[in-house]
């Protein structure tokens, strides 16, 4: 490894160590990344499972939709840059971390560093090296933040669509398969959900809204 350390590395140290042992100890420890916790009948949700909605203009995966309803959301002071690629194998990665980037699609990885005010969110995503079939649509991302971290699957691969909301908690858009499509496998009509989660103090992510069976043009 070269003296100086990429910017990557840099960043883990603080975000993932959370500058504290206590924090970094957080972070090796958790086995498992925070529970999602799914409400009975989430706010702005779209109940009609038989209903195929259509949004035009969004794009395939309707990401042009989501960041309309995203920056009306996102709180004044969010800021993202991409950060330059890091030598993996580094003892100041957690096991957490570790155990993604074993699964991580090194061709396909990116790395981005959200900011707002004092706080610091690692953002990573790339394609599972095994995935085959459906899997190979999505992304894994990896979210670190304050000694942290949550692991969900998105078919973007779009950083915008996490943000600090305006009540100073992390939010990010998931984009997912509907059951209808599953059930038929028609590829000349793919609906999706499109679902908003918004990260508590513990770490646990709470569904906030969900659009089903989204057609997307």
């Amino acid at each position: 490894m070269s003296k100086t350390m990429p910017t990557l590395i840099i960043l883990l140290v603080s975000i993932l160590s959370g500058c504290s042992k206590g924090e970094a100890s957080l972070v090796e420890g958790r086995s498992q990344p925070p529970q999602v916790v799914v409400s009975t009948t989430p706010f702005n949700s779209n109940q009609d499972d038989a209903t195929t909605h259509v949004l035009k203009g969004g794009g395939s995966l309707c990401e042009a939709h989501l960041l309309k309803e995203v920056s009306k959301e996102r709180a004044v002071g969010n800021q993202l840059k991409k950060l330059d690629a890091f030598e993996q194998n580094n003892k100041v990665i957690s096991n957490d971390l570790g155990r993604w980037l074993e699964i991580a699609n090194k061709e396909t990885l990116a790395a981005h560093e959200l900011q707002f005010g004092e706080k610091r969110v690692l953002l990573l995503n790339a394609t599972h090296i095994h995935a085959t079939g459906l899997a190979t649509s999505f992304q894994y991302w990896f979210v670190g933040l304050d000694g942290q971290h949550i692991e969900f699957l998105s078919q973007s691969k779009n950083p915008n669509l996490i943000f600090f909301g305006k009540d100073g908690m992390l939010n990010y858009y998931a984009i997912d398969f509907s059951d209808k499509f599953l059930m038929n496998k028609d590829w000349s009509n793919v609906t999706l959900n499109l679902s908003r989660y918004r990260l508590d103090a513990d770490g646990n992510s709470h569904l906030v809204t969900e659009e089903r069976n989204v057609k997307c043009e």
